[in-house]
């Protein structure tokens, strides 16, 4: 099973129609699960006091070209999952009426009881960022959802809420102990440093832990410089992130011991040792040890294991020096 990879777009489009599009055109041709989008008015997020407010203005983007983008998306690129991230519920009743796939809920918003409630009552997923959360009011939120919609899938999406994050401030075995304790689908949300190799060797780390749901940011020109461009990879370069994430996955396998496929028996071949002789031995001879010795061999024959069984028994033809011993070889 391929990880399910989420594409974040937050806040990258800079309130641009077109520059979101050209992003979600890169995500849709990745192979990604889903694409989020954060859909908000500032007056549900911040007061008009805030430092940020009019700096929020700019990264809006209006209803009806949501609808739009909404729109394109079904229609282009079809098997891709939507994920609505929302503050309120002034934008879930607009989201009510253009079918999401999922909802997201930020951190902030895990003791907003009334968005809670409608959101559960809608009966989609919901992922639930837990960044920065006590357990506490992990546990409240789970059993308020739980008490609206029992049948309400949630999943849980532990990130550490730093632009870019420092490996050492993850704690991602923190994950683990949600999985254990909350008994419900972990996923990583990666904000690491995309100028080095972090963006990809951690969310590695992550799948080799288990965790099979990966969200990244992406953007759409790291030069640019634009909304939370340090932790984001270029929607151009998001198909390497998945193709990525996908051999992370494959190459941990299942654990189970397979029978050998025709690489394997090739490298056997290629390697494994079998059992020549290191001097003339005529028919009759029996076999002792220091008549032998190993070595690699392009077919394969008697191999060390099986040196000691063959221990005094005949020679049932000439051998010469260097030449390799084959069962045939032997009287039994």
């Amino acid at each position: 099973m391929k990880p399910y990879i989420i594409a974040e777009t937050a806040c990258a489009h800079d309130g641009s129609i077109n520059r979101l599009k050209k992003m979600i055109d890169s995500v849709g041709f990745s192979d990604a699960s889903a694409i989020q989008f954060r859909i908000f008015k500032r007056e549900s997020t911040i007061t008009k006091f805030h430092p940020e407010w009019n700096e929020n203005k700019k990264l809006e983007i209006s209803f009806p070209n949501w609808r739009n983008i909404f729109k394109y998306v079904r229609k282009n690129f079809p098997k891709l999952e939507i994920i609505s991230s929302i503050p309120s519920l002034y934008e879930l009743k607009f989201i009510k009426k253009i079918n999401t796939d999922a909802f997201k809920l930020h951190s902030a918003d895990l003791n907003n009881y009334d968005l809670l409630r409608d959101m559960a009552k809608i009966g989609k997923r919901i992922d639930l960022s837990v960044g920065a959360s006590t357990i506490e009011e992990i546990e409240n939120s789970l059993n308020f959802i739980k008490k609206i919609n029992p049948n309400c899938e949630i999943w849980l999406m532990y990130g550490y809420q730093l632009f870019p994050t420092k490996p050492n401030n993850l704690n991602l075995n923190l994950m683990l102990e949600y999985k254990k304790k909350f008994k419900l689908k972990v996923g990583y949300q990666d904000h690491s440093n995309n100028f080095d190799h972090n963006a990809f060797s951690i969310p590695a780390v992550a799948i080799g832990m288990g965790i099979n749901i990966i969200e990244k940011h992406i953007t759409d020109d790291l030069k640019r410089k634009g909304t939370d461009h340090e932790s984001a990879i270029e929607a151009k370069k998001f198909k390497k992130f998945v193709d990525s994430c996908n051999n992370f996955k494959a190459s941990l396998g299942d654990g189970k011991k397979k029978v050998f496929n025709e690489d394997e028996n090739k490298y056997r071949l290629y390697c494994k040792k079998n059992i020549f002789v290191n001097r003339n031995l005529k028919a009759n001879t029996r076999i002792k040890k220091k008549y032998l010795v190993l070595k690699r061999s392009n077919k394969i024959g008697i191999l060390a294991d099986d040196i000691d069984s063959i221990i005094g028994k005949k020679v049932a033809k000439k051998i010469l020096k260097s030449e390799q011993i084959f069962v045939n070889s032997l009287k039994y």
